[in-house]
């Protein structure tokens, strides 16, 4: 995908995004925005302009159209688009912490993969905030309910070991998690 990124139509087309940003209001248009942008990669400073653009429109009417799924995807987007996109980091914290509001009233219609894209979003977001340890922490315990543990990928796994360790979670959940 590197060579995506470079491609002048491509670019054209986060150009056209970056002025459609302002009128992205339903939970759908914003999470598949944000996720097609992090899964590629998009360095531009027309991500940060979108990424401000999506924390103006987060509001709670929007929040509560979100499934639990898309919480979580939003989470994991952002954390990739932090990687590549210093520039946008408030705009990436004030979703971060909208986001994270939200899925407290949805952990539990949180699957498997809600809960490893949380919780690796988190570790690499390397936010420093009660709140979000809290919300960590809760995805952890519900996460580690044998009902849960079951359906978790590898993948999911790998990851939610990753994000305990990274997270310095409590002990004895990342016990039953791990275990």
């Amino acid at each position: 995908l590197a060579w995506l990124v470079t491609d002048d139509r491509f670019l054209h087309m986060v150009t056209l995004l970056e002025m459609l940003a302002s009128n992205l209001c339903e939970a759908k248009q914003i999470y598949l925005a944000l996720w097609s942008l992090g899964k590629i990669g998009v360095v531009s400073d027309s991500v940060t302009s979108i990424l401000r653009s999506v924390a103006a429109n987060l509001h709670a009417p929007v929040l509560a159209n979100f499934t639990a799924h898309e919480l979580s995807i939003v989470l994991w987007s952002i954390a990739k688009l932090q990687e590549t996109n210093r520039d946008g980091r408030g705009f990436i914290e004030k979703i971060a912490f909208l986001v994270v509001g939200e899925s407290w009233q949805r952990l539990h219609s949180f699957s498997a993969q809600c809960f490893a894209n949380s919780l690796w979003a988190l570790a690499k977001l390397d936010l420093k905030s009660l709140a979000l340890d809290d919300f960590a922490q809760q995805c952890l315990e519900r996460a580690s309910c044998p009902q849960q543990l079951s359906h978790f990928s590898t993948q999911g796994l790998a990851n939610g070991i990753w994000a305990c360790a990274r997270l310095r979670l409590r002990t004895e959940t990342v016990h039953a998690f791990c275990l």
